[in-house]
Parts: structure tokens; sequence; C-alpha cells
């Protein structure tokens, strides 16, 4: 099982290496149009578009991969993954864009798993997250410069555990391990509480996101670009799979830790050049409501990361706040990043 695991990794991450585009606009064509563009008698010299690989969403997630610093003393990160896959069933936003229409959409599946690797000699991929989402996209072109856009997105948020939350050497469930919930106060240090080795942490999750971007235009005399783009989201956990299939959902007392609602909000400003490379600043909230009480219900990231043309980047990241890995929310304080990043759905021309 972990080496199908670690095999579905790789070739996630091979995925989103390989499917980047050479540069920020949208270009029309086939693979059989791309192959008649070779250097035969005078037309004009072959350029491998990876476009033909990808589709573009103006709501989404980057891969991401990279290190860390520790929010616990016990736990030294060595890595930190975030591969991302998603599937269109079907897509015309680029469609939509090129022709200057005023609406688009998309309809996907997306994975989006989360690994981290700790310096501990057992079980070092610590409860890895799975995130699975059926979504859909719409676009509005409200004018040149402005377009608005939602995503409303339902699946499932688990671990693939199935130990007590609370108690190392328990099954989630059992009445051992509700004895312990039932010891939980206010006053309670969860942070110390958890089971780090294979605590459950399993939900059913839905979340709406609204998208406004702006696309101011240059003087010609200009040789850049530049993207204002910013997000609101709220994201309901819940029993029922999609809403309707009594599968996969949280227990009475983790919904009690979990806390329903989380509330989203992020701006995002990209500063492109001509030649394809782009710097981009960007601020992510996220607020917890409702969970225990000792739990830190807010979470800023501030990234900030520079693109080469062909969209793969470097970052560096500072948060404060709870971890954003699964069971490990109960943890808070300062954390900064550095790595590598992949932008799936780099800025397009209008």
């Amino acid at each position: 099982m972990k080496r199908l695991l670690w095999l579905f990794t790789l070739t996630t991450f091979c995925s989103c290496v390989f499917a980047q585009s050479t540069d920020s606009t949208f270009t029309k064509g086939t693979l059989k149009e791309k192959l008649n563009e070779l250097p035969i008698a005078g037309k004009k010299k072959f350029k491998l578009n990876y476009n033909i690989f990808t589709s573009f969403y103006p709501i989404h997630e980057n891969p991401t991969v990279g290190w860390r610093s520790k929010l616990k003393q016990d736990a030294q990160i060595v890595f930190d993954f975030h591969p991302v896959l998603t599937t269109s069933f079907f897509n015309n936003f680029e469609r939509k864009l090129e022709k200057k229409q005023l609406f688009g959409m998309g309809y996907y599946f997306s994975f989006r798993p989360h690994f981290r690797m700790y310096s501990k000699n057992s079980t070092p991929v610590q409860m890895p997250s799975y995130r699975i989402f059926l979504g859909l996209q719409h676009m509005y072109r409200l004018s040149d410069e402005h377009l608005i856009s939602y995503a409303i997105e339902s699946g499932h948020y688990s671990n693939g555990q199935s130990g007590c939350a609370l108690g190392a050497g328990l099954d989630d469930q059992s009445e051992a391990c509700d004895s312990l919930y039932a010891l939980v106060n206010d006053n309670s240090n969860l942070s110390e509480m958890i089971n780090r080795t294979n605590g459950d942490f399993s939900t059913n999750l839905s979340q709406f996101t609204i998208n406004y971007r702006y696309v101011p235009k240059q003087p010609e005399t200009k040789k850049f670009r530049q993207v204002h783009s910013t997000n609101f989201g709220l994201v309901y956990y819940h029993n029922n799979f999609l809403g309707l299939v009594d599968a996969g959902g949280h227990s009475a007392n983790a919904i009690k830790m979990y806390g329903r609602w989380r509330f989203l909000l992020s701006y995002n400003y990209t500063h492109q050049w001509n030649s394809g490379y782009r710097f981009v600043l960007a601020e992510d909230i996220e607020i917890i409501e409702g969970a225990h009480p000792f739990v830190n219900p807010l979470r800023a990231v501030a990234t900030a990361s520079f693109f080469l043309p062909r969209n793969l980047g470097v970052y560096v990241s500072y948060s404060y706040g709870h971890d954003d890995y699964n069971l490990r929310f109960v943890d808070s304080g300062h954390q900064f990043g550095i790595g590598l990043v992949w932008d799936m759905n780099p800025p397009i021309a209008l």
C-alpha cells in the first residue's frame, strides 16, 4: 500500500512539473496542428506549447513542495508537499476568453492531497491529508478589465486513519475513545492530547468561493502587466457525501473539536514582464468558527513568489495561527517556509 501511495505521489508530482504552459497567453490548436508547425519547407519553427495538457480555472490551488519550520519542539518537518491534480469534464474558459465572450464555465474532479514528512524514525509521512472534490466554476466578464467568478465544490477530507483522535492504540468511535472525549473540557490542551500516530480526521465538506479579478490595461510603453485578484470563501463540514450519501462524515465528538465553518479571504497581486518572468505577492486568511476553545481560529499566510517564463517558481512564506495539516489544526504558532511552486493557471491575455 505504501508503494502504491508513493507511486501515485510521484506520478502526480511529474504531472505538475510537465503540465506547464510556455507563456502566459492562451494559444489555440490540437496536437495535430502543433505537429504541422514543424520547420518544413519554410514553415515557422516548432514550439511546444504545454497548454494542450492543461485547463484554465480562475479559482485554483497551485502545487508546491518545500520546507517548513516546526510548530512543536518534538517534530522537525523535513518536507511539505502539495500536489494538485484536476481533471475536466467540460471547460470552455479558454475559448470564451479568446472570443471576448461574457460567460465561461468548467466542471471537474480535483484531488488535492497534502503530504508532510517529519524527522521521526517511524511512520515518517504522518497522517497525510486527502481532499477530493467535484466542482463547477462560472466566470463572467464584466468588461475588458473586470472579471468575476464563483466556484461550488463538494467532496471529502480525511487522513486515512482509523485510530482514536485523542488516544493511541484505541479505535475511533469505540467506547474507550468516547470516554476520552468525555474528559475534554474548555480548558483542555488539545495539542498535548491528540494522537499524532494514527488519529482519525474525517469529514465531508462543501465550499463556495467567489473571485473578483482586475486586469488594468497597460500603456504600450510599459513592458509589464498587472493582475489584482481577491477571493472570499465559505467552507462547511457536514456528514453526507455531496450532501446526499451517508458515508465518510464526522462523528458527533469530532465536530465539536473541528467546528463546522471556515471563512476564507485572500488577495493576490501579480506583476508580469513581457519576458514571461513574474512576481506574485499573496495574503491568505482562514478563520475557524465553532471549534473547541483551545483552537486558534486564525490562520494568516503571507507568500512572495518569483516565476520563470514556464511557470516554475520559488516561494518564501510566513504564517501565523493554526496549522493546516488535518488533525494538527490544534497546533498553533509562527511558521516559515521556502520551496518550489508551479503555476497551473498563469495570467492570461485578454
